[in-house]
């Protein structure tokens, strides 16, 4: 069983379809999260070839990573600049 990560951003068509972004595919959920760029855009799984939502465990990974990225960047805000 592969399992990659793979980043989706909702295309608002009236569709309201997931397009596949032109990132490759993450090895690990922190890896995907790294990529994010957009508040449409979010991380499904793919595994042996089929994508599929997030389980609850890779839900909380994931939301933890996006959290400690979020984190640091306030924390890089706040630094002063030498």
């Amino acid at each position: 069983m592969t399992i990659r990560y793979e980043l989706v951003e909702w295309e608002n068509l009236g569709y309201n379809l997931p397009q596949s972004l032109p990132y490759p595919r993450a090895k690990t959920i922190a890896e995907a999260a790294a990529n994010i760029h957009s508040a449409h855009t979010f991380v499904v799984a793919v595994e042996d070839g089929v994508r599929r939502p997030l389980t609850e465990p890779e839900e909380s990974e994931f939301q933890a990573a996006v959290n400690a990225a979020d984190a640091e960047n306030r924390k890089a805000k706040l630094s002063p600049v030498s």
